[in-house]
């Protein structure tokens, strides 16, 4: 709501006029700004038909900073020709001064000064008038008085080119009185209570009518799929590595790139109706570099590069079948290809993380589309250790360590090797009933209490939850770091067999551990604070904060901050997670790059 006493004025403005008023006249009389006016008008608006107002826009001349200092001090050519004495001035030191260069100038236009070049003591300037009418000083304080409209258009725009003046759009309103206009403002009702119905006053009173065109405050949805999540993830990894995206937003790819150009053979099943979809419209392919083309028939057929190929009829018709590409490979190809047209030979790394489609039977482990990851690396004199060194990096920012390799047959690396790596079980942490989550010190830790009986019955117990436990690593992690804790595993014969507990322990305490029986039959470990309730001790203030007051401190004799986890059996067994391998010759010479660059090469499913 504006200013009371400014929309009290206001409406006393209005009652007093048969017309109306202009909020810009209105704003100039009474000497505030007129945006003041504005919110007042905007405030009586809402109250309902108290006055009707009517936006406007008008222009108005306004001086620039420049003009208002000529309008106080003079023109820039009358100030130069005040400044010349009678016997003159080096022109030098009149151009040294602020208003010089550009007075000069309108000075000699003007005829009010003469500049004699051929001075003894350099150019010189001479004043040619004594007296002198500023007419851009009187035209200028015309427009502060806001008496523009004396000037002809032509003298405003030759002020509006020397940047004296300038043109305003100004939008006001015009306010005239409502069909319920009233000099006493009423308050509208924003809610019909109980003891207006009551009592019967909501007859008397004015409600301020909803807005239902009003816009709701969007509502916080949305979020990254899982599968985009992990794609995220791999992608940093490869960046991190070194590695540069390539291209992938061509589904649509051409059996030669997909398989010719990969020393796949034309009679290979993979390019069977069964296990690719072929398009229809367009059914064919027709641009493709045409002595690329012919190496890649002549080795397929005939062999070469150290090869006896494949020794069958090559046709055009089937590399020029349109498909929707089954690996990303096609596209490592496309930039393998575009890497041997350079003029010299650069090492490079490239990654790709998109979706390809086979012609699959749909089940628990196959989908007609996935997302394909794939990682290139070409250089001279690359070989299988450094393939299986760059996997087991790769793995391990996955936080798979344990990887093995064997051997594969695929129609364009040699040798391939199909990738495996152990399935371990998942650490889950698990929270059991007669425990309690409190925070310590605003960090995101789990600090667990023993309560005693009184608790339970003040407070109701937490359900058993499971939590990653890669949480509890971040735990131990900033607990040691900022409070110097130690961290101890703890086990012993009546902990049953898939559980353990993390017993955290301050360096300067001694604790004890003794067995406690939990709900459930879970053996964990207490330890017992000596001293933990002497008034003022570290060992007090750290305890006590993990009590979540659910009891006096004395009653707690014995305190701990401990985390009983979970480990799932998992697969515990070996699983195939990629393919890898080095191209073969037969697809790198034809490209075009030299002998000697090898190019190593892995692949595996995102969604696995």
């Amino acid at each position: 709501m504006a200013d009371t006493g400014l929309v009290e004025t206001l409406l006393r403005r209005v009652e007093k006029v048969d017309g109306g008023l202009d909020s810009q006249d209105v704003a100039t009389s009474l000497g505030v700004d007129h945006q003041a006016i504005v919110g007042a008008v905007k405030s009586l608006l809402a109250l309902g038909d108290v006055i009707s107002a009517e936006q406007r826009s008008s222009k108005h001349w306004e001086l620039t900073g420049e003009g208002c200092e000529i309008a106080e001090q003079g023109s820039h050519e009358a100030r130069v020709v005040s400044s010349i004495p009678e016997e003159g001035m080096p022109q030098s030191q009149l151009m040294k001064l602020a208003f010089g260069k550009v007075g000069f100038s309108k000075a000699m236009s003007n005829k009010w000064i003469r500049l004699d070049k051929g001075h003894e003591g350099g150019p010189r300037i001479f004043k040619t008038v004594e007296h002198l009418e500023d007419l851009v000083r009187d035209k200028l304080l015309l427009v502060q008085k806001g008496q523009a409209s004396q000037l002809e258009e032509k003298e405003k725009n030759e002020l509006k080119k020397r940047k004296l003046l300038s043109e305003v759009t100004v939008k006001s309103y015009w306010i005239t009185k409502g069909s319920c206009f009233s000099t006493t403002i009423t308050k509208q009702e924003t809610e019909l209570t109980p003891e207006m119905i009551a009592s019967g006053s909501w007859k008397e009173k004015k409600f301020k009518p909803y807005n239902f065109e009003a816009l709701g405050v969007a509502p916080d949805c949305g979020h990254l799929h899982p599968l985009m999540k992990v794609r995220t993830q791999f992608r940093q990894i490869f960046l991190e590595m070194g590695f540069t995206e390539m291209p992938t937003n061509n589904f649509i790819e051409s059996s030669f790139w997909n398989f010719d150009s990969l020393f796949q053979p034309q009679q290979h099943p993979a390019r069977d109706q069964h296990d690719t979809f072929f398009l229809s419209d367009p059914a064919q392919a027709h641009e493709f570099p045409q002595d690329y083309l012919e190496r890649v028939r002549k080795v397929h057929s005939e062999g070469g590069f150290g090869s006896q190929g494949y020794k069958y009829d090559w046709k055009i018709e089937e590399a020029q079948k349109n498909i929707l590409r089954t690996h990303t490979t096609a596209v490592s190809a496309r930039m393998l290809y575009k890497l041997a047209q350079q003029e010299k030979f650069t090492p490079v790394k490239y990654f790709s993380i998109d979706r390809v489609f086979r012609n699959e039977t749909l089940d628990a482990t196959h989908l007609a589309e996935f997302h394909q990851i794939e990682g290139v690396v070409a250089d001279y004199g690359l070989t299988l250790g450094d393939l299986m060194g760059i996997l087991h990096q790769f793995f391990n920012k996955l936080g798979i360590t344990k990887l093995r390799f064997k051997p594969a047959y695929n129609p364009y690396t040699e040798p391939s090797m199909e990738v495996f790596s152990y399935h371990e079980g998942t650490v889950l942490l698990k929270i059991f009933k007669p425990w309690h989550v409190s925070c310590l010190c605003e960090m995101c830790v789990l600090a667990l209490s023993h309560s005693n009986p009184k608790a339970h019955r003040r407070r109701n117990p937490i359900h058993t939850e499971y939590i990653f436990c890669f949480f509890l690593h971040n735990f131990v992690t900033v607990l040691s770091h900022h409070y110097k804790v130690k961290v101890e595993s703890h086990a012993s014969s009546e902990t049953q067999p898939n559980q353990a507990a993390l017993l955290l322990t301050q360096h300067t305490s001694k604790p004890g551990s003794q067995p406690h029986q939990c709900v459930g039959g879970n053996t964990v470990h207490l330890a017992t604070w000596s001293g933990c309730t002497a008034p003022g001790s570290p060992q007090e203030s750290l305890v006590a904060s993990t009590l979540d007051n659910c009891a006096t401190r004395e009653a707690h004799t014995e305190a701990i901050l401990i985390c009983p986890f979970l480990l799932t059996p998992g697969l515990k067994k070996w699983v195939e997670v990629g393919n890898s391998g080095m191209f073969r010759p037969e697809m790198l010479l034809p490209m075009g790059l030299p002998e000697g660059v090898t190019v190593i090469a892995w692949g595996l499913s995102l969604e696995r």
